[in-house]
């Protein structure tokens, strides 16, 4: 009876799981300015991707980590980019939120989820790192300050 139980479970989990869509680079999203912007654009650099919402406690948390590794970063080698989830808002609205919690890495529109599922977003707030070819190397789920160290010694290795 295990036996069988363990087989239905891991039939059941291949059936679950979301895999990325290989054109996730060419979608097009409208940042909280109006312009279009694709992933691919930043190709030669290294892309770090926040997904979050207005409703989500822990993005708001995790804003001042992704800001503190902005300023770390080096402008020459990364892009931050939020991807906003909210199917609600427009941007004016998700700009203003963002400004309220100081923070000043631009934000793609997601509203439709185009992007985020493509990507095989599984939960908010999410980290993806995109290497300089555009391939997902990162992602976490959940992110505070205790990760910041981490994440410094992983952007280390991602420079290179």
């Amino acid at each position: 009876m295990k036996k069988i139980l363990l087989i239905l479970l891991l039939i059941l989990l291949c059936f679950c799981k979301r895999e990325f869509n290989a054109n996730y680079l060419s979608i097009s999203l409208k940042d909280w300015e109006g312009n279009e912007q694709s992933i691919k654009n930043y190709k030669g650099k290294v892309v770090i991707l926040d997904f979050w919402a207005t409703w989500c406690g822990p993005c708001i948390k995790s804003f001042p980590v992704i800001e503190y590794l902005r300023e770390k970063s080096n402008p020459k080698n990364y892009v931050f980019l939020g991807v906003n989830t909210d199917t609600n808002l427009n941007a004016t609205q998700v700009k203003n939120f963002a400004d309220k919690y100081g923070v000043k890495y631009n934000s793609l529109l997601d509203p439709t989820l185009k992007l985020s599922s493509a990507m095989g977003v599984r939960g908010l707030p999410g980290l993806f790192v995109l290497d300089r070819s555009g391939q997902v190397i990162y992602r976490q789920y959940g992110i505070n300050s205790n990760d910041i160290s981490g994440l410094l010694n992983k952007m280390e290795k991602w420079e290179k």
